[in-house]
């Protein structure tokens, strides 16, 4: 079946001024880390003003993790976010969000914290999870100190991210009795069930769209190989938080997906379960759009912290 799609027009103006500007060639199917740590460089040169930017660390007992905090020059508010990158649980870094993080922070008038959990597969589940918790209870017992509300923390993530926040939540409430105050998330991975290549566990779009762009069905389940110990957690829900079993009285809830994602139909099928369990979900689906626009510096995503910055407030 042949596939048309109608990409946006603002990711394919950044697709060819980053072509430009990197001499990268990035309709090919050779990408190397080279060029992966080239076009991070070259969103961090693009991201927007910010009055206050400082690295930290958060030390456990078991753990250093780094974090890095962003403070607009007017804070109107003491809400705080707690962001968790994508990278499918085996890569990225600090850097990749800055352009929108920043946007957030300017917008919202408020701090975001941004964490750099371990990374499989030298970190496999719950490693990632657990630095996610680590920094979650750091801010929650120095909020004072960094001038913050706890019980007004936001948590938001992007892919397997987003994937962390929302599981991450579930921990909160499930073993500490405690949630955050709204959750955010960007193109979530929920069902690790693509690893079974039983047709009936897979989702229309991640069939449609197996072969990508930018994300497809093997780079998917290669991700999830990566991260987890065995096949046995596939059922885990702080790994496929959609086979949860108590999603009531969840935080409000906010779900971006893109329309040509192998990751669309599972998101939105979560944000649908937890609106069946009674919580208040609302769910974009931003057309013309492909995995990983929120580290993009396009026009929708600038309506997306228009929206995040609604909701916030």
């Amino acid at each position: 079946m042949i596939k048309i799609m109608k990409i946006s027009n603002s990711i394919t103006k950044f697709v060819e001024k980053l072509q430009i500007e990197t001499n990268l060639n990035l309709t090919s199917d050779a990408i190397s880390d080279d060029d992966i740590k080239l076009i991070m460089n070259y969103l961090k040169q693009q991201a927007p003003h910010i009055a206050y930017v400082e690295d930290r660390i958060v030390n456990t007992e078991d753990v250093k993790i780094p974090i890095r905090i962003y403070e607009p020059e007017n804070i109107k508010s003491k809400k705080a976010i707690l962001f968790i990158h994508g990278g499918g649980w085996c890569s990225g870094t600090l850097d990749m969000a800055e352009i929108s993080l920043r946007k957030i922070a300017n917008k919202v008038g408020c701090k975001v914290f941004s964490i750099d959990y371990r990374l499989a597969p030298n970190s496999k589940f719950p490693k990632g999870l657990e630095d996610c918790l680590a920094v979650t209870q750091w801010l929650q017992e120095n909020a004072e100190n960094l001038d913050i509300d706890k019980n007004k923390l936001v948590i938001m993530g992007e892919s397997a991210g987003a994937n962390l926040a929302t599981a991450l939540n579930l921990k909160l409430k499930n073993e500490y009795g405690i949630q955050f105050w709204k959750q955010i998330l960007f193109y979530p991975a929920v069902d690790a069930r693509v690893l079974t290549n039983d047709e009936n566990n897979n989702y229309e779009s991640m069939l449609q769209f197996q072969d990508g762009p930018l994300l497809t069905k093997s780079t998917m389940q290669q991700c999830y190989q990566l991260y987890l110990n065995n096949t046995s957690e596939i059922l885990n829900p702080y790994v496929s938080p959609i086979q949860a079993k108590y999603l009531n009285d969840i935080s409000d809830t906010m779900i971006y997906t893109a329309e040509y994602d192998p990751l669309r139909d599972e998101g939105e099928a979560y944000g649908q379960l937890l609106i069946e369990n009674g919580n208040t979900v609302t769910m974009r689906r931003m057309l013309g759009l492909i995995h990983g626009f929120f580290i993009m510096p396009i026009d929708e995503m600038d309506l997306a912290v228009e929206d995040i910055a609604s909701l916030i407030h």
